[in-house]
């Protein structure tokens, strides 16, 4: 072979080398399980910081079925649902919201030195996703929009686990982790708690609590209008 043959072929080796230590390390963004468990025939650093750092929440680590990606998927730690919780959130369309409670809930969880995981150095993700295509950050299953208007944020927010109607995406709202686990959250929108949606939020209660009688309904608004609901 030609000496510059040679030269253009080695140079191209390199590249190709170096493009594929770059690109092994990549997480694949938005889909079910994001993180390689390897990169580059190592275990990854990512899982490996995951499993050294964590003090808890083991159950927490999700292997996909062929055994290449991971995730954490707090939905493992889903309770049997006995809570309706309601909260308030600030008005906007459904991916306004979404992108304000990736960046004002689930970011800083990640960004945090905690524990019980930890997740620093891991893209926020929340393995909640509609259609299989777009992941969702809004910590609520039920959006009440000023004129009453209702959105599901999920269409299955129910999962039967064992015989037991559990909650299926947890939600992260209610200031307390195991309430989120057994709760169905839903979101007055706007700064002020209109007649329509008082009248949206007791209708969405009542089909709620034919899956069970006995909810307890929690509530993160101020005291006056939580009574409207109890």
């Amino acid at each position: 072979m030609h000496v510059g043959g040679k030269m253009r072929l080695i140079v191209l080796l390199v590249l190709l080398a170096i493009l594929t230590i770059a690109t092994c390390s990549l997480p694949c963004s938005g889909e079910i399980y994001p993180y390689p468990v390897k990169e580059c025939g190592k275990i990854s650093p990512l899982l490996l910081n995951y499993l050294n750092y964590s003090t808890a929440d083991a159950e927490l680590l999700d292997i996909s079925p062929d055994g290449k990606n991971w995730r954490v998927d707090f939905d493992r730690q889903r309770k049997a649902f006995r809570v309706i919780g309601i909260c308030s959130y600030q008005n906007g369309t459904f991916l306004e919201l979404n992108e304000k409670a990736k960046n004002e809930i689930y970011a800083p969880r990640f960004n945090s030195n905690a524990t019980e995981p930890y997740l620093k150095g891991v893209e926020v993700h929340s393995g909640h996703f509609i259609k299989d295509e777009m992941e969702v950050f809004i910590p609520f299953h039920y959006l009440i929009y000023p004129d009453g208007n209702e959105v599901e944020v999920f269409s299955n927010p129910l999962t039967i686990v064992d015989g037991i109607l559990k909650v299926n995406q947890v939600p992260w709202a209610m200031g307390n982790w195991n309430t989120n686990c057994e709760s169905l959250v839903i979101a007055a929108l706007g700064d002020n708690l209109t007649s329509a949606q008082v009248e949206a939020i007791k209708k969405r209660i009542l089909l709620l609590k034919k899956y069970r009688k006995d909810a307890e309904i929690k509530s993160r608004l101020d005291e006056s209008q939580t009574k409207l609901f109890k």
